[in-house]
């Protein structure tokens, strides 16, 4: 490496089994026959969880649309440069997770509501009175998710 005046990092380099190493967000597992695959690395999926959350934060104030725009940036860049990870499953737990945490931000998804006003309303009554003001009726959905037995990441489960 001298002739081409190249130093090395020490600490970044090793001769170690492939499934302890990291390369580029990518880490790697033994699939059947004990062929190596590629996978997302932990920290790179925590990296992913850690900057949706910051999008979807409720204090922002923000729209769904607008939230959900962002959202479709930042993943569309994420989903090109891992596509060729060969973890399926992980991809739709992932797919879950997201939904998930969009249907808590804010249930309703009229034009005027934002991700902000659902959660910060003071009482489940005032919940309640907000779902109605949108349109929603009084067949038990409503008072469903708002029976104060779940909280609003279990409502938006659907309570199980």
């Amino acid at each position: 490496y001298t002739s081409l005046r190249l130093r090395v990092n020490e600490s970044k380099s090793a001769v170690d089994r492939v499934t302890r190493r990291r390369i580029l967000g990518y880490s790697f597992w033994y699939g059947a026959k004990g062929v190596v695959r590629r996978r997302v690395s932990p920290k790179a999926m925590k990296a992913l969880k850690h900057r949706v959350r910051a999008l979807t934060r409720r204090n922002r104030g923000r729209s769904m649309e607008t939230v959900v725009g962002e959202l479709r940036e930042y993943l569309r860049g994420w989903q090109s440069y891992y596509r060729l990870a060969e973890t399926p499953r992980v991809f739709r737990e992932l797919d879950e997770w997201l939904r998930h945490r969009l249907c808590h931000g804010a249930w309703l998804h009229a034009d005027d509501f934002s991700m902000v006003s659902w959660q910060h309303t003071d009482s489940w009554c005032h919940q309640v009175q907000l779902l109605m003001d949108k349109g929603a009726g009084g067949d038990g959905g409503c008072q469903t998710m708002c029976s104060g037995t779940y909280g609003p990441w279990k409502a938006a489960e659907g309570g199980s």
